[in-house]
């Protein structure tokens, strides 16, 4: 990994939301028009704009969700040194992007349209503006990145198959770099109607104790909007084009269970595929970042996972998503670019969680404490309709290189 990009209620860019994360700041806010019983809380993006980041052409062709995805890829392409690549290098480097719920707001509009003013006054632009694939082709065309592109539609899981999706072009030569972006824009009426109507989201009102996770005080998912995005490449191209290397893709993993099983040996199996694949034991993972969604059941499910695996050696846990919220398909790659932080400079992050109320038997994190830089960072995601997927990422303090 040599590049990262990070926005979200916390702040724009990487910077600003790490910043905030030492300062213990929480980005989850109250919407003072929820309904009684409604989604009342999101982690809701303040500054952004987006006319910094795309054309203007571009602009009334996308939705918000392709706009956020789009600034952090930049940011990541920038710190990779990969922003302004020549015509030959940018045939080699590819796209490849997690997506949830799409171009929602854009569809929302269109549609609105269609129903009080006619069929004809739908733009044209409706019919790519919102589908999944959006993003990944607004990022070729507007950095001119023409080798392989792709997408991955599997919600919370979705980050870290696209990592494991676009490590494994790198490995088979088609590629020298691709940049991972993700993101969501799930806080406008329509989207937020869709997510109202699902299980798994918190009514809470209390901005402090709405979203929870591994707590007594769990109540449910607190939807936000934000991106994440990460530029992988073969490590002997980063060494050529003396860029720093962040840290290592060890291995990943995936399984699956039926949403109304959450099994923990589904969550077992993942983890297990990740360590066979990165030649690691348990005993090498120094730090952990859960799926963590705040659902009483899903919660125990993954902690009981925990308790399974690490024994009585139990590994800090992170959860840093507790103070922006859940971001779906950009919460894995989010998580990515913390766990680079805490390897880089040890765990200096404040959470936003109350320590008393959470659940027995784990090391969770809830303040800033003295923390041997972690050699290997253990990943887990979710989605709710049972994909699940793991990710180790490797130090560069610690790769055996």
């Amino acid at each position: 990994m040599t590049g990262r990009g990070l926005l979200t209620s916390l702040g724009i860019g990487l910077a600003a939301s790490m910043d905030s994360l030492r300062s213990g700041r929480c980005g989850i806010e109250l919407d003072e028009n929820a309904p009684a019983g409604a989604i009342a809380c999101t982690g809701r993006i303040h500054g952004f704009d987006p006319a910094e980041y795309v054309p203007p052409r571009i602009r009334v062709q996308t939705d918000r969700w392709t706009h956020l995805g789009l600034a952090v890829a930049a940011e990541a392409l920038h710190e990779a040194r990969l922003d302004q690549p020549d015509p030959i290098a940018a045939e080699r480097i590819g796209v490849m992007t997690a997506v949830g719920s799409g171009g929602n707001e854009f569809g929302q509009h269109e549609l609105q349209k269609l129903h009080s003013r006619g069929p004809a006054n739908v733009g044209p632009y409706q019919s790519i503006a919102w589908f999944s694939a959006a993003l990944t082709g607004q990022m070729s065309i507007q950095f001119g990145l023409k080798g392989p592109c792709g997408v991955v539609a599997a919600q919370e899981a979705g980050g870290i198959e696209a990592i494991a999706a676009a490590a494994g072009t790198i490995a088979s030569g088609e590629a020298d770099q691709i940049v991972i972006s993700s993101a969501e824009a799930q806080l406008n009426p329509y989207a937020l109607a869709c997510l109202q109507s699902q299980q798994g989201f918190s009514a809470e009102r209390d901005p402090s104790t709405a979203f929870q996770p591994f707590t007594t005080r769990a109540a449910g998912l607190v939807p936000a909007e934000g991106a994440s995005a990460l530029v992988l490449e073969d490590e002997d191209s980063a060494r050529r084009r003396g860029v720093p290397v962040l840290a290592f893709v060890a291995g990943f993993g995936s399984s699956f269970s039926l949403p109304s099983d959450p099994r923990q040996d589904a969550i077992l199996a993942s983890i297990h595929s990740a360590l066979n694949v990165a030649g690691l034991s348990i005993d090498d993972i120094d730090l952990v970042i859960p799926n963590a969604v705040a659902d009483p059941a899903l919660d125990l499910a993954e902690v009981a996972a925990l308790r399974t695996l690490f024994g009585d050696r139990q590994p800090p846990v992170l959860l840093a998503k507790t103070a922006w919220g859940g971001l779906c398909s950009a919460s894995a790659v989010a998580d990515a670019n913390v766990a680079i932080h805490v390897q880089e400079c040890g765990c200096d992050l404040c959470v936003p969680m109350a320590a008393d109320k959470c659940l027995s038997g784990l090391d969770i994190i809830t303040s800033a404490r003295p923390l041997l830089k972690p050699r290997q960072t253990l990943i887990l995601a979710a989605g709710f309709d049972g994909a699940r997927a793991a990710l180790i990422l490797q130090a560069t303090h610690n790769n055996g290189r």
